[in-house]
């Protein structure tokens, strides 16, 4: 694994690898297995549409509502991540609880905590774009727009499936 001075503070590589060893499958001998087309879905298809946005030359006419609404659902997703901690420690806690049930629940929190890095990386990316990015009349850079919609699209998968895993584990409580 690639080692920078002072990076592992940031925890940056653990949420990452949190969330992607929550891609898999169950074999009939229920042992994991990577799920590639969770990888292909929440990865390809955004940086295709990315590529093709590029290829196509759309332009982001402006950043400012978008960077609003990311820093908002930012701050969301924080608080949705204390929630998470709360509901992980009270099922662990709770007599009774099953380990799927449990464990639903931290690997629900992985993926939050990745979104919620993710979000703010999409936030400094829009902030950057405003700042050193001089929008033409046609709107910001082709390029520029295509990193933040493949982001974005990454984003609203992710929380997709976030929203499906909270959806599991209430259903399970």
């Amino acid at each position: 694994m690639l080692k920078l001075p002072g990076i592992d503070r940031l925890g940056l590589f653990e949420l990452v690898s949190d969330h992607q060893q929550t891609l898999y499958k169950l074999d009939e001998d229920r042992n994991r297995r990577p799920r590639r087309a969770d990888r292909v879905v929440l990865w390809g298809c955004p940086i295709g549409v990315a590529a093709l946005s590029f290829l196509l030359g759309w332009q982001l006419q402006s950043v400012g509502p978008l960077l609003n609404g990311i820093a908002i659902l930012t701050g969301g997703l924080f608080g949705l991540l204390v929630m998470i901690f709360g509901l992980q420690s009270l099922s662990t806690a709770r007599p009774g609880t099953k380990r799927a049930t449990a464990a639903l629940v931290a690997e629900t929190r992985a993926n939050v905590a990745y979104a919620t890095a993710l979000s703010l990386l999409l936030v400094t990316a829009l902030m950057l774009t405003d700042a050193f990015s001089e929008p033409s009349r046609d709107g910001y850079s082709p390029l520029a727009t295509a990193i933040v919609l493949a982001l974005l699209l990454h984003l609203g998968l992710v929380l997709l499936m976030v929203l499906n895993r909270i959806r599991l584990a209430y259903s399970r409580l």
